[in-house]
């Protein structure tokens, strides 16, 4: 069975971006030292929240390029249109992080939508190009951002903050 390019080079970044998942809450990069992301503190269920949209994306990815090799444009479009929507229960946790972090989101999201109008008539080859975009801005917000548990009660304070 030979593979495209466009397919080893994203099932490379699957892997990575599989990786950098692994690392989400040890916040353990290669180098030794501190951890240069940027760390945003998350409820435990705000944090499993934003785990399972990271799976859900991963596993879009997959889905986008296997159809996109089985020229399957009804699958991207479904899977890409479902993916640029999310499921609304964000919004919390959008007042929570920073601006650049809900800037990568859009985008990705918008990654999506894009994917989802040229699946009807875009070539294999573009949507391959354009589900490595996307899966790049994965890798990007993975580079600069880190999850980490909210604190109940920070050092120093009585209550904790959130009541």
């Amino acid at each position: 069975m030979r593979f495209s390019l466009p397919f080893l080079t994203l099932l490379l970044g699957l892997l990575i971006g599989a990786a950098g998942f692994a690392w989400l809450d040890t916040g353990r990069i290669a180098a030794p030292g501190e951890d240069p992301r940027l760390a945003i503190r998350l409820t435990p269920d705000e944090r499993a929240h934003v785990r399972g949209e990271m799976l859900e994306f991963l596993n879009g990815v997959a889905v986008i390029s296997d159809a996109a090799l089985a020229g399957d444009r009804e699958t991207i479009a479904e899977t890409a249109d479902a993916l640029k929507r999310g499921d609304g229960g964000g919004q919390a946790i959008r007042q929570k992080v920073p601006e650049g972090f809900r800037l990568m989101s859009r985008d990705l999201r918008q990654g999506f939508a894009g994917i989802s109008e040229m699946a009807a008539t875009a070539d294999m080859e573009s949507i391959q190009r354009a589900t490595a975009e996307t899966l790049h801005r994965c890798a990007a917000c993975h580079g600069s951002y880190r999850v980490i548990p909210q604190s109940r009660r920070p050092a120093g304070l009585a209550t904790p903050p959130d009541g």
